[in-house]
């Protein structure tokens, strides 16, 4: 019995942490929030759509743990995307397009098409700016949920 109140006890430090701001200062000295060891750091040529990038050396990259809006079917199709495609795309091309980015390893290391499947950071000022929790914070994308990209815990 006494286990489960130990538990409890630090689920409670570790929320009034994170409420506090503290939590999130800890974790951000100790390591970023998703992704591993740099496996590259190159400029972005080109936007594919909200979830997906070309460096400007030619590899194709996913961004690891996202589901985004499809971008709109060319016209005359008779299959509708559903809204949101292009403001993802365009959010993405706004936080990472012709930036430098450093691309983390994620739980695979390519996509059945061969990209790169990574946790992406621009840099900004000296910082790096997790692109994929900005585009959550934006609302365009959602946290995937049956890919093996996922992240086991959430810790992003």
């Amino acid at each position: 019995m006494v286990g489960w109140r130990h538990g409890i006890f630090a689920v409670a430090i570790a929320c009034a942490l994170v409420m506090s701001g503290r939590g999130r200062a800890m974790a951000q000295e100790q390591s970023p929030p998703c992704g591993g060891d740099e496996i590259a750091r190159a400029t972005v040529s080109r936007i594919g759509d909200g979830r997906t990038f070309t460096l400007a050396d030619g590899r194709a990259v996913r961004l690891a743990a996202l589901e985004v809006p499809l971008l709109p079917m060319p016209q005359g199709s008779d299959q509708a995307a559903p809204p949101g495609g292009t403001a993802a795309k365009d959010a993405l091309d706004a936080l990472a397009g012709g930036d430098t980015v450093v691309l983390r390893r994620a739980q695979i290391a390519s996509d059945r098409y061969g990209r790169i499947v990574a946790y992406a950071y621009t840099e900004r000022d000296g910082d790096e700016l997790f692109v994929q929790g900005e585009l959550i914070a934006s609302g365009f994308p959602e946290w995937a949920t049956a890919s093996a990209a996922v992240p086991a815990r959430r810790t992003c």
